[in-house]
């Protein structure tokens, strides 16, 4: 591996395309996702008077392709890969993105629905584990949430050999965070294989994403102007680059 190596460190199959774009921006992208998503045994929701889903990931995206008359139903989730999942999942009914936080959802969920007669029924298709309370603010606009925990990132257990090789040979010069719980169990993992972080940068995907990097770990610690895909790849350009 030669050249400016950075590590990606998201789910897959995010990981792939987050790699491939930092390869076609000439980097050296290394894929070694901290966490695996796995589908849960909940039941399948009950879509009948839902007038919208909202789904704040790619994978709850995904998940819900799969219910019956999901892809009929508006779906409002956030511009990027939740998008681009939607697109590819062939949803057929409204399709509403925003830009920017999960919180932006909830207020364009209230713009769009009307609750003049009661509560919205919405269905919120989330991970076991969120940063952003989804129910509590659309809760807030007057809606009824069915909340359907769809799928769970479970830890891995330990960062591939080729990942602690490359760090210790110098390969490596930034690590790339989507996400806080990535990002804090990157840490934990990189502490328990010995590896020495001082020399590395991160880029992570937001201000939240980033709060388990302390900067005495790393050498430098850098954020998105947005919480997406295009800003982080724009942080990657502007600050990791050969010296």
């Amino acid at each position: 591996m030669g050249g400016l190596g950075v590590l990606v460190t998201r789910t897959q199959p995010g990981a792939t395309h987050t790699a491939t774009a930092l390869q076609k921006r000439g980097y050296e992208a290394l894929i070694d996702p901290v966490l695996n998503i796995v589908t849960t045994q909940a039941p399948p929701p009950d879509l009948t008077g839902v007038q919208a889903i909202v789904a704040t990931s790619a994978h709850g995206v995904r998940a819900v392709a799969a219910v019956s008359g999901a892809k009929n139903t508006p779906l409002f989730c956030l511009s990027g890969a939740s998008f681009d999942a939607a697109s590819d999942a062939g949803f057929c009914g409204e399709t509403f993105k925003t830009d920017g936080h999960a919180k932006d959802i909830a207020v364009a969920v209230s713009a769009h629905l009307s609750s003049q007669g009661g509560p919205v029924p919405v269905l919120w298709v989330r991970g076991r584990h969120f940063a952003f309370d989804m129910a509590k603010a659309l809760g807030g606009f007057g809606c009824k949430v069915q909340q359907w925990e769809a799928y769970a990132a479970q830890p891995v257990a330990a960062l591939c050999p080729q990942t602690i090789a490359a760090i210790h040979e110098g390969q490596i010069k930034a690590v790339l965070f989507h996400s806080a719980r990535g990002a804090k169990h990157f840490v934990r993992l990189a502490h328990n294989a010995g590896v020495n972080l001082s020399g590395l940068k991160a880029v992570a995907m937001s201000a939240e994403a980033a709060k388990p990097l302390r900067p005495v770990e790393f050498g430098e610690i850098y954020l998105a102007a947005r919480p997406d895909e295009a800003a982080l790849l724009s942080a990657v350009q502007d600050n990791i680059t050969q010296d």
